[in-house]
C-alpha cells in the first residue's frame, strides 16, 4: 500500500462525464483527506467553509475526477496541447524536454517517465506514477446536487521491484543493477551480433481513463526517447543490522518501472558482493522466471535472495500493491 503523508500535493484533472476537459486542480492531503488547494478553479470547483468538502459549480455537468500523482503544475497540463509555450528545457518530473511534440502534456495523453537512476526518495517518488478515476457515489453521478465524502484509492501504475539479500549480514552488497539483456541478430548475416533488449520508461498516461498506451513502437534497431537501453539503479532503502529482528537482518534494494508486456522484459540483476575485502560479482537471469517476463502495474515483486553452498539462491513473491501487510507500506513525502 502507499500512505501519502499530510502536505503532499495531488493533482486532479476535472471534466465532464463525456471527456470534455474543464480544469487542471491541485489537492493537498490533510488528515486523511484530499483538500482542494485552490480557493476557486476557473468557476468549475471551489472550497467549501467547512472543508474539506468543495462545491461543484456547474449545474448541468456530471462530473469526473481524475486525481494524479506526482502532481504537475496546473499551468501545463491543458485541454489543447497546442496551448503550451514551446521551449527546449528539461522538465525534472518525466526527463524528456517539455517542447517536444512527443512530450506535450496534453490531459489524456500525459508523457510519464520512470527514471534510471533511482538513487534518492525524490528521483523514486516521481518515478511512481499513481492514479485514480472518480465519477460516481453510491452508483450516482457526482453533480452539483451530490452531497457525499467520496472515497479516493490511488492506485500505482508502475511495477515495483523489492530485492532482499538475506546473507548481508556476512557478504555486504556494495553494487547493484537491473541490467537490459541482450541477443543476437534475427537474420542470417546479423546472427553474429549482440543487441541490447530495450525496456519501457516512458509511457503516455490518459487522466480519464487511467490508461497508459506506448508513446513509440517497439523496435530493436531504434530506440526513441520512451525506451532505454541503461540500466536500472534502485535506491537502497535498507542496510542489514545485527538484531535479533529478522525484518532487519538484510539489504533491501527497491526500484520503480514501467509495465512490459509479457516478453518485453528482459533484465538480468547484476550485483556485487563484499567479504574479507575480497569482491565478487554475480548475474542473475531474471526472465529464467517465468513470472519475471513481464511486469504488470500495481504489483509487488520481491526477490530474497541468499548464499548457499558457494552460491546465490532466490525466491520470488508476487502481491498486489494495495495489498495491507505492513512489509511494504510507503510513506510519500511532499
Amino acid at each position: 500500500a502507499t500512505t501519502l503523508e499530510d502536505g503532499a500535493a495531488v493533482g486532479c484533472v476535472i471534466s465532464d462525464s463525456e471527456g470534455n476537459f474543464l480544469t487542471n486542480s491541485e489537492w493537498r492531503v490533510k488528515g486523511g483527506y484530499l483538500v482542494l488547494d485552490n480557493a476557486t478553479t476557473e468557476g468549475v470547483i471551489e472550497k467549501d467553509t467547512k472543508e474539506p468538502f468543495v462545491k461543484l459549480l456547474k449545474p448541468d455537468v456530471n462530473y469526473r475526477f481524475g486525481f494524479y500523482y506526482p502532481m504537475y503544475n496546473t499551468d501545463k497540463i491543458a485541454a489543447n496541447s497546442d496551448n503550451y509555450p514551446k521551449d527546449s528545457s528539461w522538465n525534472l518530473l518525466v526527463g524528456t524536454p517539455s517542447g517536444d511534440e512527443k512530450s506535450d502534456f496534453y490531459w489524456q495523453k500525459l508523457p510519464v517517465y520512470t527514471i534510471n537512476e533511482q538513487t534518492d526518495e525524490l528521483k523514486q517518488n516521481h518515478s511512481d506514477i499513481m492514479w485514480c478515476g472518480v465519477s460516481t457515489f453510491n452508483n450516482s453521478p457526482l453533480t452539483a446536487n451530490t452531497h457525499a465524502t467520496v472515497p479516493v484509492e490511488l492506485r500505482k501504475k508502475c511495477a515495483t521491484i523489492e530485492v532482499a539479500f538475506l546473507s548481508a549480514l556476512d557478504e555486504t552488497v556494495p553494487e547493484v543493477n537491473f541490467v537490459a539483456g541482450e541477443h543476437n541478430g534475427t537474420t542470417a548475416e546479423d546472427s553474429g551480433n549482440k543487441y541490447t533488449y530495450p525496456v519501457y520508461h516512458g509511457k503516455y498516461l490518459d487522466l480519464f481513463t487511467g490508461r497508459l498506451a506506448d508513446i513509440d513502437a517497439y523496435n530493436y534497431v531504434y530506440y526513441p526517447k520512451s525506451l532505454t537501453k541503461e540500466p536500472f539503479s534502485p535506491l537502497k532503502i535498507q542496510s542489514a543490522q545485527d538484531v535479533e529482528d529478522a525484518s532487519k537482518r538484510y539489504d533491501l534494494y527497491r526500484l520503480v518501472i514501467m509495465p512490459q508486456r509479457d516478453g518485453e522484459f528482459y533484465f538480468d540483476l547484476k550485483f556485487k558482493t563484499k567479504k574479507d575485502n575480497i569482491e565478487q560479482s554475480w548475474t542473475i537471469h531474471l526472465p529464467d522466471n517465468p513470472y519475471l517476463r513481464k511486469m504488470e502495474e500495481n504489483t509487488y515483486y520481491r526477490l530474497e535472495i541468499k548464499k548457499a553452498d558457494g552460491t546465490y539462491t532466490w525466491d520470488l513473491v508476487i502481491n498486489d500493491w494495495n495489498n495491507d501487510n505492513e512489509e511494504w507500506i510507503l510513506p510519500r513525502p511532499y
